[in-house]
């Protein structure tokens, strides 16, 4: 029984046939021996062609069959035979036959573009065409994926021009009708008051109401109705006092109030040059504000005092807010 042989594979081969099968057994001189030194003993490696053992302990080199006779007999020869013969190898193999080590010039894995990563390509060019420069994929790819990417920046930087062109063409416009309406009031009512010395006075809040509020009619003034409906008339239909429902009572309000002129009097709760908030019942909080048509209309007001004023009504009141109107002129 010699040590077991190791051939230039790194496979285990016997001493005496060369062949690579082996089983683990006991010699027959263990197997007598009795009691615990049964177990004691190392198991040897048999071979499984000529049934010899092979000891585990310092392996050596294979150097060939101890007895050429046992190895052309089992036919453990054919084996030495084939590892002396030359392998041929192909240039695109990734490893080679003898010891699976990888080549160093073995041929990339090719990539294909799946149909997921064309469509990132397609809508999100910035982040997937970048996933075509892996190793595999084809210079074709990579050409088409990045001309992609330009033509889509291009596309988008275009298409934010025009959307920037077509702000500022409105912003445009909506700045000309803004001056058109602005010199018509300037026209129609007596908003700037000219001084001796030539100073002019800056235009009154109810100017710059009408021409940042977008709701607000570009008509002249005297050209609304006028209505004789008291304060009394309106809030039983359209405020606290109303029944009807909130949608009925802003349909009359818009019918039968909104941009009509209304006389009110009552007691002066609030005061400023330009606007003033009146009492119109006796009771509680203001009940209308109105925005004066001349901007010092207010100025030598005195709270307490009663008033009447004729104004154009704009927004409905209520409970808690109060009615509101423009163009106010203290009669």
């Amino acid at each position: 029984m010699k040590d077991i042989r190791i051939d230039s594979q790194g496979r285990q081969r016997c001493w005496n046939c060369g062949g690579t099968g082996f089983t683990e057994k006991r010699t027959t001189r263990s197997k007598l021996l009795v009691g615990v030194g049964t177990f004691l003993t190392k198991k040897k490696l048999q071979c499984q062609s000529c049934g010899e053992y092979n000891k585990t302990g310092n392996s050596k080199s294979y150097d060939g069959p101890a007895s050429e006779r046992a190895a052309k007999k089992l036919g453990t020869a054919a084996i030495d035979e084939q590892d002396a013969a030359p392998k041929e190898m192909s240039d695109s193999a990734p490893v080679y036959p003898n010891c699976e080590r990888p080549k160093a010039n073995a041929a990339p894995e090719k990539r294909i573009v799946s149909a997921l990563l064309g469509a990132g390509i397609l809508f999100l060019p910035f982040i997937f065409s970048w996933f075509t420069l892996r190793k595999g994929h084809s210079v074709l790819a990579r050409i088409l994926s990045f001309s992609w990417l330009v033509w889509f920046v291009v596309i988008m930087s275009g298409a934010q021009d025009g959307i920037e062109n077509r702000v500022a063409s409105t912003s445009g416009n909506a700045s000309t009708e803004a001056r058109q309406v602005n010199s018509k009031s300037n026209e129609a009512t007596p908003d700037l008051e000219v001084k001796s010395q030539g100073n002019i006075n800056p235009p009154s809040r109810s100017i710059l109401h009408r021409l940042f509020n977008p709701d607000y009619p570009t008509q002249h003034p005297d050209e609304y109705p006028v209505s004789n409906a008291t304060y009394w008339d309106v809030t039983s239909k359209t405020g606290c006092e109303s029944k009807y429902s909130d949608a009925k009572k802003s349909d009359i309000f818009d019918s039968d109030y909104k941009n009509h002129w209304l006389t009110w009097k009552g007691t002066v709760e609030l005061a400023d040059a330009s606007s003033a908030s009146l009492n119109l019942d006796g009771k509680g909080i203001q009940d209308l504000r109105v925005e004066f048509s001349n901007s010092n209309a207010g100025y030598n007001l005195i709270k307490g005092s009663v008033i009447t004023v004729k104004f154009l009504m704009k927004t409905s009141g209520g409970c808690i807010l109060s009615y509101g109107g423009a163009d106010g002129k203290i009669m």
